[in-house]
């Protein structure tokens, strides 16, 4: 998912002119999972799933398992 946002933030591959891409892009956004990350990446929350409960900062992890 990192790289196909790195195609628009570049501008190097036009969704109109790349329809599989762009369809395979769109599957990922609508992903969960992408969802939960693209969130947890621009700062923002989002609730986890059965699999996970949630952003947890480093020092939390740090501080819970050891460095």
């Amino acid at each position: 998912m990192g790289v196909a946002r790195w195609l628009d933030f570049h501008e190097v591959a036009e969704p109109v002119r790349r329809p599989k891409l762009a369809a395979l892009r769109a599957r990922l956004d609508a992903d969960p999972a992408v969802a939960y990350a693209a969130a947890l990446e621009n700062g923002g929350s989002a609730a986890g799933g059965p699999a996970c409960l949630g952003h947890v900062p480093l020092a939390e992890v740090i501080a819970r398992y050891g460095a």
